[in-house]
C-alpha cells in the first residue's frame, strides 16, 4: 500500500513538472514567434525586400512599394492616355519613378496609377494588401488621432513621418513615435511631377460599389501644413501615388 502511494506521488510530481514545463514552453514560443514576426522582412515578386511594423493591432510594412506591376510609362502622354477611364471601365495600370528617375526607387519607391492596385491582393507581396479607407482611419486613430468632418486629422501625421531633416527637410517635427517612416514622395498629374520633399501621398483601395463603379481615393501627409493628414475623396484616375501595403 505503502509503496503504491509512493509510486502515485511521483507521478503526480512528475506530470506537474511536465505541465509546468510544458506551460513554459508554449508561452515561450508564442512569444517569441510573436517577436519573430515584428521584425520579420518581407519580399515582393520582384525581390524587393520590406521591413514590417506593428501600429496598434496592425502590421505594416515601413518602406512604400517598389514593384514593377503594369507598364512604365514615362512618357505623360502614354501615362494619360493609358491611366485615363471612368467609373466602370478601368484603364491599364501603370507605375513611374519619380520623375523618371531612378534614383528615387530606393527610399520612396514607385509611382503608380490607380488601376496598378489591382484587386489590392496582386501588387503587395504575399499575405499583404492595399489599405482601405477603414484601416487608414484605424491606424490615425491608433495614434491618437480622429479624421474630423473635412477628411483631415493634425494629431497623427508627425507620428507617422520620419524624424530628422534628410528627406522632409529642417523644418520637419516628425518624430516618427509609430514606426511607420513616411517620407515625402510626392506625386504625379498627368504631366507633371510635384511634391518631393514636402508631401506623401498614398493610394486607399475603394471596392467597386453596387454598380460596378470605382471612385477612387487617396491619403495625404504633409503639404502646406506639414503635420496634416487629409484624405481625398476623389482623385483623377491620371494621377500617380505610392502604395504602402498591410497585412491581411
Amino acid at each position: 500500500m505503502f509503496i503504491l502511494l509512493a509510486r502515485m506521488k511521483r507521478s503526480i510530481f512528475a506530470w506537474a513538472i511536465i505541465s509546468l514545463v510544458s506551460s513554459s514552453l508554449f508561452i515561450s514560443g508564442c512569444e517569441k514567434e510573436e517577436q519573430q514576426y515584428q521584425s520579420i522582412t518581407v519580399t515582393d515578386r520582384d525581390g524587393n525586400i520590406y521591413h514590417t511594423v506593428k501600429i496598434g493591432s496592425q502590421i505594416w510594412l515601413k518602406e512604400n512599394l517598389k514593384t514593377e506591376i503594369g507598364l512604365n510609362l514615362e512618357n505623360s502622354w502614354d501615362w494619360c492616355a493609358f491611366s485615363s477611364g471612368n467609373c466602370n471601365d478601368p484603364g491599364t495600370g501603370a507605375w513611374v519613378y519619380y520623375e523618371n528617375n531612378s534614383f528615387y526607387n530606393d527610399a520612396y519607391g514607385k509611382l503608380y496609377n490607380y488601376w496598378a492596385i489591382g484587386t489590392a491582393n496582386d501588387i503587395c507581396p504575399c499575405g499583404f494588401h492595399v489599405p482601405e479607407m477603414s484601416e487608414w482611419q484605424e491606424l490615425i486613430e491608433s495614434l491618437g488621432g480622429e479624421i474630423d468632418q473635412y477628411g483631415s486629422d493634425t494629431i497623427a501625421g508627425d507620428k507617422l513621418k520620419e524624424e530628422g531633416d534628410e528627406h522632409w527637410g529642417d523644418e520637419n517635427t516628425g518624430t516618427n513615435e509609430s514606426g511607420f517612416s513616411a517620407l515625402p514622395g510626392g506625386f504625379r498629374y498627368g504631366y507633371e511631377f510635384g511634391g518631393m520633399g514636402n508631401s506623401g501621398h498614398w493610394w486607399v483601395y475603394s471596392k467597386p460599389d453596387l454598380w460596378g463603379y470605382y471612385i477612387p481615393r487617396n491619403i495625404n501627409i504633409g503639404g502646406y501644413n506639414k503635420k496634416m493628414i487629409y484624405f481625398g475623396y476623389f482623385p483623377d484616375w491620371i494621377e500617380g501615388y505610392s502604395i504602402r501595403c498591410i497585412k491581411d
